[in-house]
């Protein structure tokens, strides 16, 4: 049977279906006995529901949810921390970003939103785990590296978890990428998106900045997400092939290196590498330029050309 081959019967989705529940359950069963596998299982989960949602029928996709939890829980009875803190999110950002692809979303969407949404569970789950359990996993982790008496390792938490969201995520889409053309899936990238992506590097730094004296640790989440963003749109500068913008995203780095070490002391600590948002800010900038630029110089050809027909 090929793996990546749309299906078509009930025969061909009930057999696929349940050969990505046989390795889900594999994983969260050897996961309880090996618990560092937990590195491999949480960039494995959300592919299978991932190959899923594209290659079968939507109508299918609720079994399949219900029979891997159920299979999962069955399986790990013991501990069933797994199946709340790794499978549950793992289904539902999978079939999400299953989803974001067939609707055409660009790739960067298709990365981060199931990233959101993979963060989102995770938390959700904590205090579900704490109270069937009375195991808290964020502790557990943080005792199981050593650093329960690092006095700055609840600033790292939820950038940490969004960080390995966005791995698993990156994960998927660099598998699946190459299948989507068979399916006719064609990412779409056009100026509505690329001005969304603009937004939403201020909309991070804004965050950052407003809850940075209260929230600190999801300040530092909203600083890695405007450089998401950023780094994006620094890639996407070569498909312009401008000089200009290559020179203004090394001048900008090397702003943000030296504004960096200039005031890093002066901030403390705590909010040192919050500085590291002057990048996003001023790629932002230079993205801005850049499509004002554009929408000039589309303009001026426009009423030339008129001028030559007139």
């Amino acid at each position: 049977m090929n793996l990546f081959k749309k299906c078509e019967s009930p025969l061909q989705n009930i057999a696929f279906m349940a050969l990505m529940s046989a390795i889900n359950v594999i994983f969260a069963l050897l996961t309880t006995f090996v618990p560092i596998l937990f590195l491999i299982l949480i960039f494995v989960l959300p592919l299978t529901s991932v190959l899923v949602t594209i290659f079968c029928k939507k109508r299918y996709f609720v079994i399949y949810a219900f029979a891997t939890v159920a299979l999962c829980l069955g399986a790990t009875f013991w501990d069933i921390s797994n199946t709340f803190f790794y499978i549950i999110p793992s289904i539902i950002s999978g079939f999400l970003f299953g989803v974001l692809a067939m609707k055409k979303s660009p790739s960067i969407f298709l990365i981060i939103v199931p990233a959101f949404i993979q963060v989102a569970f995770t938390y959700i789950a904590v205090p579900i785990i704490e109270l069937m359990l009375n195991i808290n996993i964020i502790s557990t982790f943080i005792n199981a590296f050593g650093l329960q008496n690092n006095p700055n390792v609840e600033l790292v938490i939820p950038p940490f978890i969004f960080l390995l969201s966005l791995i698993q995520s990156a994960l998927s889409y660099m598998i699946i990428k190459d299948e989507l053309p068979k399916f006719k899936i064609v990412l779409e990238q056009n100026n509505k998106f690329y001005y969304l992506i603009i937004v939403g590097v201020f909309v991070f730094l804004i965050a950052m900045g407003s809850i940075a004296p209260f929230y600190m640790d999801w300040s530092y989440l909203a600083l890695m997400c405007s450089l998401y963003f950023a780094i994006y749109m620094v890639v996407d500068f070569w498909n312009y092939k401008k000089m200009w913008l290559h020179i203004a995203s090394g001048i900008s780095l090397v702003i943000t290196f030296f504004l960096f070490a200039s005031l890093y002391s002066i901030v403390g600590k705590q909010y040192g590498f919050l500085l590291l948002g002057i990048f996003p800010f001023l790629i932002g900038v230079i993205a801005i330029c850049n499509m004002c630029l554009s929408k000039h110089r589309n303009k001026d050809t426009i009423n030339a050309k008129d001028k030559l027909n007139g």
